[in-house]
């Protein structure tokens, strides 16, 4: 193996010295052979894909070792190290050392007594990468042949071999270059999108506003300006690659206004007003049609938002709403829009801002949403940072901002504490009231009481399908000898428990009676249910325990099945159930599944 090994060596090595001894195209036993580039890529090539380049040699004649120097534009084209490769058996070596410069040398020598090469032949072939667009060359200037006597040869084609590149930018580079649209004029009903290079197309992927802009292009000129954010995608045709611009906004124009346009038809028209920016000092309001004017009404805090629209930026970001006032000029006829929600940015605060005076600014929390199961506290500066310090009622709201729906509306008084990062310094709020809306029931929904206490409506049921929801109350009845005791009444085939039952229950067990049979459930096997889910993932969903008695034909066939494989006389005096506890999604999908139970649940 050695001896194969030398051999190669001093075979690869004679024929490179017969290379570095010929002249450029010397006179030398001439032949007839010339070469060829080809691009054998099967598409169009853009900024990134990888060009593959074949050599291949024509008319050849006893051809047993070449070497073939290839220049290339550097600055359009990468050289993809290793690529290189032969196409015959043989020995090669791929000299790299002008790579850079933009050139690039490839030597092959066959091996042992065999004859050379003869006809048409593919030489070798290598792969760049297209680093930019535009045109790029690549040449082949000098060939050197040895035939399979060791005779050095030069091919008469004299003449440089050149071949052309046309490289586009990529759909991504596209794509990512559209940045703006030209807005459409007044009364305008068709968009003009940007123009791309031929072999690319370009369509509206998204509009935020479809009855302003459709997909398709066309305008509904607007009563009001509108800004719209559309999303452009360019696909690239010869195979369909596609790619999304960034989301540009587009401002279509208020329609011309006719005599039979009323103030009522702008004001229904005028839903939303540009937040301002930080520290502003006067509220920009939305653009009427001529003929009409607009004015602030009314402001729920005049002391941030005047209703001549000038700002008093707030210490703490605070929502404002507001009502506006069309006008029409030409009879002075009136009329307002809905309450608008304005958020007002917290002022940039300087180092004498404390945390009293942040804490002194908040006199609100955000009401949850129904079922909602965190609390969304204010905002604070940065700087400062906010918390929950004490809850009149844990149990709905905790000082973590978890919110455990109640059964009933409830009312919980919070205190928040403010601290001042720089320095660790605290203030507490006065106390605020959250209203936290009853859970969603199908049983029937309390009433507020303020408390927490239930109304009429609260009682607990099974609905037609044999679920029961247990409430929030059922699950805070006082343990019995460790175990919270649930009285179930009617056709139960489900039972459907909060997300927390877990922490709900402690220590304690769960004892569920129904009018057939009484259910103990470990709170183990709660938590082996729910231990592979994050806490994001638990937040919005329900257990579900469903314990369905078997037919009597699929009792006798498991009866059958166990007798088979125990082996023991089975005898069965009364219903068998199938258990499955499950953790539900919001929207009905299960997050997690429980067939097999580390431990039991006991029925009697």
């Amino acid at each position: 193996m050695i001896r194969i090994h030398r051999l190669l060596s001093y075979i690869l090595i004679a024929s490179l010295l017969l290379f570095s001894l010929l002249p450029q195209f010397a006179s030398a036993n001439p032949n007839s052979a010339s070469f060829s580039l080809e691009v054998i890529n099967d598409k169009p090539i853009s900024v990134g894909d990888e060009i593959k380049v074949e050599v291949k040699g024509i008319n050849l004649t006893d051809v047993f070792a070449y070497e073939v120097n290839l220049d290339f534009d550097p600055s359009l084209l990468e050289y993809q190290i290793k690529s290189a490769s032969a196409s015959m058996y043989g020995f090669s070596v791929p000299v790299i050392d002008g790579l850079t410069d933009g050139h690039f040398q490839f030597a092959f020598s066959k091996v042992g007594p065999v004859p050379g090469v003869n006809g048409d032949q593919s030489l070798f072939t290598l792969t760049f990468i297209a680093k930019e667009s535009g045109t790029a060359s690549i040449e082949m200037k000098d060939v050197k042949l040895v035939d399979s006597q060791l005779n050095a040869t030069v091919p008469v084609q004299t003449a440089v071999v050149k071949k052309s590149i046309n490289i586009a930018k990529s759909v991504k580079t596209l794509a990512s270059a559209i940045t703006s649209i030209t807005a459409p004029l007044k009364d305008g009903t068709v968009l003009t999108l940007p123009s791309v290079p031929e072999g690319f197309t370009l369509a509206i992927k998204s509009s935020s506003n479809a009855a302003v802009i459709s997909n398709d292009g066309t305008i509904v000129p607007p009563i009001l300006e509108t800004m719209v954010d559309l999303v452009l995608e360019v696909t690239r045709t010869a195979d369909g690659a596609k790619a999304s611009s960034p989301s540009i906004s587009v401002v279509v124009p208020a329609k011309s206004t006719t005599q039979s346009t009323t103030a009522s038809d702008i004001a229904k028209a005028i839903t939303t007003i540009t937040a301002p920016a930080k520290d502003g000092t006067v509220l920009t309001l939305p653009k009427v049609p001529e003929g009409f004017t607009l004015a602030i009404k009314s402001s729920s805090n005049t002391t941030v938002i005047a209703t001549d629209g000038t700002i008093v930026p707030p210490i703490i970001e605070t929502t404002v709403d507001l009502v506006l006032e069309v006008t029409r000029t030409s009879d002075g006829t009136k009329a307002s829009s809905s309450s608008i929600s304005v958020v007002v940015p917290a002022k940039s605060v300087v180092e004498s801002t404390q945390a009293a005076d942040i804490a002194k600014a908040i006199t609100s929390i955000k009401e949850p949403v129904k079922d909602g199961t965190v609390l969304t506290l204010p905002m604070v500066p940065e700087g400062f940072t906010i918390a929950i310090k004490s809850s009149s009622n844990a149990t709905v709201i905790k000082t973590d901002g978890m919110i455990v729906p109640p059964s009933v509306a409830t009312t919980v008084d919070l205190v928040l504490e403010v601290t001042r990062t720089s320095d660790n310094t605290k203030a507490s709020t006065v106390s605020i009231q959250v209203k936290v809306p009853a859970k969603s029931y199908n049983g029937g929904s309390g009433t507020e009481t303020g408390n927490g206490s239930s109304g009429s409506n609260n009682t607990p049921s099974t609905d037609k399908d044999g679920n029961h929801i247990v409430t929030l109350g059922e699950m805070n009845t006082p343990a019995e000898n460790g175990k919270v005791i649930i009285p179930v009444l009617g056709a139960v085939k489900q039972l459907t428990l909060p997300y927390n039952t877990a922490q709900l229950l402690g220590q304690n067990q769960l004892e569920i009676k129904t009018d057939k049979l009484t259910l103990d459930i470990p709170v183990d096997l709660i938590k082996q249910l729910t231990s592979g889910l994050s806490a994001e993932a638990l937040k919005d969903s329900t257990i579900s325990l469903k314990f369905d008695p078997l037919s009597a034909s699929e009792a006798k066939a498991l009866i059958t099945k166990e007798q088979g494989v125990s082996q023991a006389d089975i005898k069965l005096f009364g219903e068998i159930y199938e258990f499955k506890l499950s953790v539900t999604n919001a929207d009905g999908s299960s997050a997690a599944v429980l067939t097999k139970f580390d431990q039991p649940i006991t029925i009697h």
